[in-house]
């Protein structure tokens, strides 16, 4: 039997790996949802995207795909809504800032359900006190 020769794992393999993070089991326990990043090098930037996953096993579901980054998602009490913090195309404008929106399990189109925004004062004044925390205020939706 000859030796197999191993591949040495690089910086690049490392970029192709997809990594979950920020898992949230629904209330029944029948199933999770999971934010999970991918890289590209070539284009020098990350994505991430919600993934429904089922406790009993199976394939997993693609949830999200139009945010850059969905991510740190939870659900409601009941298990109808899932919420997630994401920069997205809104009515035709891009958010500025992460907003938290709504999608329900089975699929569809994510609500905006915040409209936060950081005013250039909130800044100035966070930077003169020295605050780490970023400050933000909610301006409705």
């Amino acid at each position: 039997m000859g030796a197999r020769r191993l591949k040495r794992f690089t910086a690049e393999d490392l970029w192709k790996l997809k990594r979950p993070a920020g898992v949230s089991l629904a209330p029944d326990g029948s199933r999770a949802v999971v934010s999970v990043s991918s890289y590209s090098m070539k284009e020098n930037r990350g994505n991430a995207s919600l993934w429904l996953l089922s406790a009993a096993g199976g394939k997993p579901r693609l949830l999200t795909t139009c945010g850059e980054k969905d991510g740190q998602p939870a659900w409601s009490p009941d298990g109808s809504q899932i919420a997630f913090v994401a920069k997205r195309e809104w009515q035709g404008k891009k958010d500025e800032e992460p907003q938290v929106y709504l999608i329900a399990p089975d699929g569809g189109e994510a609500r905006r359900l915040t409209r936060l925004a950081i005013t250039t004062r909130s800044r100035r004044e966070t930077c003169r006190r020295g605050s780490s925390t970023s400050p933000t205020r909610i301006t409705g939706s």
